[in-house]
């Protein structure tokens, strides 16, 4: 679990230098493990930030069709980031 967090600790770093493009493999990669493999749980905060670092790159490439796959495949994604946008 520990080399897993610190791969997804790597991908968080990469995106805030602004390597976006080069993330989006091993974002994939860590969802494909916690979807099949179950890594973590799906509604873990890991699978959350992973899942919204994904969406972020799919919004920036436009690929909308793989955001609403990633809604299917992750229970509860959807509304988490609905209510994170929402006023307070």
């Amino acid at each position: 679990m520990r080399h897993f967090v610190c791969y997804v600790q790597q991908i968080h770093v990469r995106v805030r230098m602004g390597r976006i493009l080069e993330t989006q493999k091993d974002c994939e990669a860590v969802l494909f493990s916690i979807v099949n493999k179950r890594v973590v749980a799906l509604n873990n905060l890991l699978t959350y930030g992973v899942a919204e670092t994904l969406v972020k790159i799919y919004d920036h490439i436009g690929r909308h069709d793989k955001v609403s796959t990633l809604y299917q495949d992750i229970p509860g994604l959807k509304e988490v980031f609905e209510a994170a946008r929402k006023p307070r």
